[in-house]
């Protein structure tokens, strides 16, 4: 089936600023280093309450972009209903998964299944065509699309306003809509191989393919795709960056395992393979390709031998760096490029090639969340230290911490922590995390190193107002939904 879009913040295996997948059961505290103050409570505007029938915390539970509703699912009588502020959206059925808004939050769509038949279902009305399988559906940002994989004939196809789109496929494991909703991309699956498909054209199979994605003003289009080659106890990827349907030059990545460390350990370390949300240059011997803000430009880091990396901006590379870890990004002006690379103990911030004074203490595996202040003199990031599988840019649960123009933050042994942003003036630093206490979770956010309240969790997106005198977010506290106004002019950065 076609895999499931993990869109809740503390829930397990949730993508985080497009790097990071998390929770580490491994871990056992909750939190190593809080704060010494908190944020004094937002002001709490009730949107709903769940009835008893329904799941108190759901991770099928979504949030509108502005807020202001909550869609979630009840059972009764072996059959769910979706709700938008408890209002029902359609009939029964036997399974109701996925619940989306569209990005104005005037639509509410879910795929479902009655009688062995999976549908799409938006505002209540369910679409004419029935499938074997559906998978989560997907907005175009003016909300008039939806694109959605399904299963027809034991094969798996793209289908678009309900019409399909391209070839057959064993899977389907990403999609995305330009912005302005004319192109349409997705990750097909045939055996062992993966492609990615623009518009119905086919690329070029590989073992592993990482982070598609169109420029802002939709005329552009990038992906990177890896080939793993093996032998004799070891593996090495091979890839590179395919940009407006141009193939780059193929680097390689870091050997992992030999025959004499696989013995020693009784362990054999492998690279994944599949639909990967971004890549690293030093396992797979290129990142995914990140466009500029303004559409024009394009980025992404290779690695060139060990400890030998450079960022390749608009074709051109930049200067030889050591190993790097996290980025490259671009300026919210488009004209600077940020990575972090390591340097011995050291997390060194790198802006436009020049080595900045901010480095993460000893002891962080890696970096994710890399972000640029509007003004461009404010650089953060998020520090990992701990969790599995982290030399190939994921992890489960573990020790994570802001760092802000190399100061770090306080520190938790947390789920998720991310959504990591400047406030639009460059005058704050907001971001939330996600733990896991039992019996129930905890989540809540932080603004210059100050906790807000805590409640059971939190909706995605947290937005920050037009004047960046407040940040607004979504909350739930028991059956209570609460879309929460915090004001930013209590804490200082």
């Amino acid at each position: 089936m076609a895999k499931t879009l993990a869109r809740r913040l503390i829930a397990p295996f949730v993508v985080s600023c497009g790097f990071l997948l998390t929770s580490d059961p491994r871990a056992q505290t909750s939190v190593a280093a809080p704060p010494s103050q908190t944020i004094q409570a937002g002001a709490e505007e009730l949107i709903a309450e769940k009835p008893p029938a329904c799941p108190a915390l759901d991770d099928e539970d979504v949030a509108s972009p502005d807020g202001r509703k909550v869609a979630w699912r009840c059972r009764a009588n072996d059959r769910w209903t979706v709700f938008v502020n408890g209002v029902p959206q359609g009939g029964g059925f036997e399974e109701a998964h996925w619940l989306i808004f569209s990005p104005d939050g005037q639509h509410v769509a879910f795929a479902a299944r009655r009688d062995k038949r999976w549908m799409i279902v938006e505002d209540g009305k369910e679409r004419p065509t029935t499938y074997e399988e559906v998978g989560p559906p997907v907005y175009s940002d003016d909300g008039k699309h939806i694109v959605h994989a399904a299963k027809v004939t034991k094969k798996w196809m793209l289908v678009m306003d309900g019409e399909p789109r391209g070839g057959e496929f064993d899977d389907i494991l990403s999609q995305s809509l330009s912005p302005d909703g004319q192109h349409v991309a997705y990750v097909g699956r045939r055996r062992n191989k993966f492609v990615v498909v623009l518009d119905g054209k086919e690329g070029t199979p590989f073992d592993i393919v990482g982070g598609i994605g169109f420029s802002s003003d939709s005329r552009r289009f990038a992906y990177a795709g890896a080939d793993v080659n093996r032998g004799f106890g070891k593996q090495k990827a091979v890839g590179h960056a395919t940009i407006d349907g141009t193939a780059g030059p193929t680097f390689e990545g870091a050997q992992i395992g030999s025959l004499l460390k696989n013995f020693a350990t009784s362990s054999t370390p492998y690279l994944l393979v599949g639909y990967l949300p971004q890549l690293l240059s030093d396992t797979h011997g290129v990142t995914a390709p990140v466009f500029s803000p303004d559409g024009r430009r394009v980025a992404y880091a290779v690695r060139r031998d060990k400890d030998m990396s450079t960022v390749i901006v608009d074709g051109e590379p930049g200067p030889v760096l050591p190993s790097i870890v996290a980025g490259p990004v671009f300026s919210p002006d488009s004209q600077h490029v940020a990575v972090v690379i390591s340097e011995g103990d050291a997390k060194i911030l790198v802006v436009d090639g020049v080595k900045t004074a901010g480095s993460a203490a000893s002891g962080t595996d890696f970096i994710v969340g890399l972000a640029f202040a509007a003004n461009n003199r404010r650089g953060a990031y998020i520090g990992i230290d701990g969790g599995n599988m982290y030399e190939q840019g994921y992890t489960r649960r573990a020790r994570r911490r802001v760092y802000v123009d190399g100061t770090p933050g306080p520190e938790y042994n947390a789920l998720y922590l991310g959504q990591l942003q400047f406030t639009p003036d460059g005058a704050h630093v907001t971001y939330v995390v996600g733990l896991a206490e039992k019996p129930t979770r905890v989540a809540f956010v932080v603004v210059d190193r100050l906790e807000g309240k805590r409640y059971d969790d939190i909706f995605s997106p947290v937005r920050v107002d037009e004047g960046a005198r407040a940040i607004i977010y979504t909350a739930q506290a028991g059956r209570r939904l609460f879309r929460v106004t915090q004001p930013l002019e209590q804490t200082a950065p």
